[in-house]
């Protein structure tokens, strides 16, 4: 039974060069999926939220003032047994994956 893994890149190419990886590796097209994160409007509400926290914790001393850096494409990969895992891991790694 085939088992789907998801893992997270910093950078849309590099998600992309790692599905050219995995389909030059033998993984049929189908079985490789990325997915573009999208960033999400912010809303009046969570404007507001965003602000008042802002304004509760220190200036740059303990780095809450620096945005964290979220992943820019998630790749979905179908595995077949633990074998085709490790496989999809490493090729998947070599592009900078982290864990979703």
């Amino acid at each position: 039974m085939a088992k789907t893994i998801h893992r997270n890149f910093k950078e849309i190419a590099d998600a992309e060069q790692a599905r050219a990886a995995l389909l030059n590796a033998g993984w049929r097209a189908t079985a490789v999926q990325v997915n573009r994160h999208e960033a999400r409007q912010a809303d009046t509400s969570t404007s507001a939220v965003r602000n008042l926290f802002d304004s509760l914790t220190p200036d740059a001393a303990d780095n809450t003032d620096q945005p964290l850096a979220s992943p820019a494409a998630l790749l979905s990969v179908d595995v077949d047994d633990d074998v085709h895992r490790e496989q999809a891991d490493a090729i998947m790694r070599h592009y900078g994956a982290t864990e979703a």
